[in-house]
């Protein structure tokens, strides 16, 4: 019954919020704070693909508060190289992933089995450079104003443009925020959902007990199918 499908998936939101993804700072504290702490408050989320090294994640945390401690300015066109250069260093001689890590420069160089390519996405730096500079350079701000215009489906495409950035990684974001920020959005709901093995195994699970076909394309009906259940768990 839905009903039953519906505590399978609070289940699943235990998991996360057990291992601590989730937005644990207060609006007012993250405006107060600036552009950095809020970029602090990103990397988790960034970093949180399958597979990532936690000590990613922590080098691209201790690297923002490294820019932050210097007051690093925004309106650097070498804001993203210095970035870089840092977290290298707080990585060591750790694996640099350059492919898919949130915190490498567009074009940088990286060696593969073919020969060197170059990193086709923006960094997380260029992003919030190139796009936030309206709002104070707060990523996380500029979700919550997104979220409150209805704007889902923009910002979600946006932050997937960020390197690394996976559709998973920006619903998990934008479901914080919008939690945090007591946000409903009308429109494009099932964004708000991270949709990985467990959440697949839920629709699995949810769609029989609805009686509901999965003979056609998996994610269409996996839209379908959440945007009725965000539907369910809202009103």
């Amino acid at each position: 019954m839905l009903t039953e499908s519906l505590r399978l998936l609070e289940q699943v939101a235990a998991i996360y919020e057990a291992t601590g993804e989730t937005l644990r700072c207060e609006e007012t504290t993250i405006i107060e704070q600036g552009s950095w702490k809020a970029l602090e408050i990103f990397m988790p989320y960034a970093y949180a693909r399958q597979g990532a090294p936690a000590v990613h994640a922590s080098a691209a945390r201790k690297t923002v508060q490294w820019l932050a401690e210097r007051r690093a300015s925004w309106q650097d066109a070498g804001l993203a190289q210095q970035a870089w250069r840092q977290f290298e260093q707080e990585l060591g001689d750790r694996a640099r992933n350059h492919r898919n890590n949130p915190m490498c420069p567009k074009e940088t160089c990286y060696p593969t089995r073919a020969g060197e390519r170059p990193t086709k996405q923006p960094c997380v730096i260029e992003f919030v450079q190139e796009n936030l500079s309206s709002i104070d350079y707060n990523i996380v701000c500029w979700a919550e104003e997104m979220l409150r215009a209805g704007d889902v489906r923009p910002v979600h495409e946006l932050l997937i443009s960020i390197n690394g950035v996976g559709a998973k990684i920006a619903s998990l974001f934008l479901r914080d925020v919008a939690w945090a920020c007591d946000i409903c959005p009308t429109q494009s709901r099932h964004l708000l959902q991270p949709v990985d093995l467990w959440v697949r195994r839920y629709v699995h699970h949810w769609a029989q007990d609805s009686g509901l076909s999965l003979s056609s394309t998996l994610l269409c009906e996996m839209d379908c199918s959440l945007a009725k259940i965000t539907h369910q768990m809202y009103h």
